[in-house]
């Protein structure tokens, strides 16, 4: 193996077994990059070697330089050390669990109440989107829908009244908050 190679043997077996070191290096890693950078790391050096001396088996000088490079590299990412998830400190983040128990309670409900809307009629379920989501007044949902006031106020009552029993057969109580309006022009409560 001594005297000058001529540096091509290395680069037509990377071409011949690219696939199949690919496939070996798989064994050592799960990421993709990883292998990308074995990959070329090992053809790397068994260039530069090629080009200071012959090399009688390109294809298997190939095959361990990478693999030898990718133990390498393996061993030393072992060595890093690894710090147990319960010794971390972490100031900045509290957990608390009310919270989290009341963000999973308001999902649930948001859901609910959206399944109690889906099956409204088409105009009631408008007008009840309009104004509890939109936060429109009854005089712009009647403008916006071309409807009278007063159907506006029976299509409001009437999809808060189903979705109010909706949500009680389900367990789950509805609490509407009255909505600030830019009009002065307050929803009706309606409870039956």
């Amino acid at each position: 193996m001594t005297g000058k190679g001529n540096a091509q043997s290395i680069f037509l077996a990377y071409q011949e077994t690219n696939g199949f070191l690919r496939r070996y290096l798989r064994r050592f890693y799960n990421n993709r990059q990883d292998i990308e950078d074995a990959m070329q790391e090992g053809f790397l050096k068994s260039f530069e070697i090629e080009k200071k001396q012959k090399i009688a088996s390109p294809a298997a000088y190939l095959f361990m330089t990478i693999r030898n490079f990718a133990c390498r590299d393996l061993k030393k990412k072992s060595r890093l050390k690894v710090v147990p998830v319960e010794n971390i400190e972490l100031p900045n983040l509290i957990i608390d669990r009310k919270t989290i128990e009341n963000s999973l309670e308001l999902r649930q409900s948001l859901l609910l109440f959206c399944d109690a809307a889906e099956q409204l009629p088409d105009q009631c379920r408008k007008a009840f989107l309009l104004r509890k989501i939109y936060g429109c007044s009854q005089k712009e949902i009647a403008a916006m829908m071309k409807i009278s006031i007063s159907t506006v106020e029976k299509h409001l009552a009437k999809g808060l009244r189903r979705t109010m029993e909706h949500m009680a057969q389900n367990g789950e109580e509805m609490s509407f908050q009255p909505s600030r309006h830019k009009n002065t022009d307050r929803a009706r409560t309606v409870t039956r």
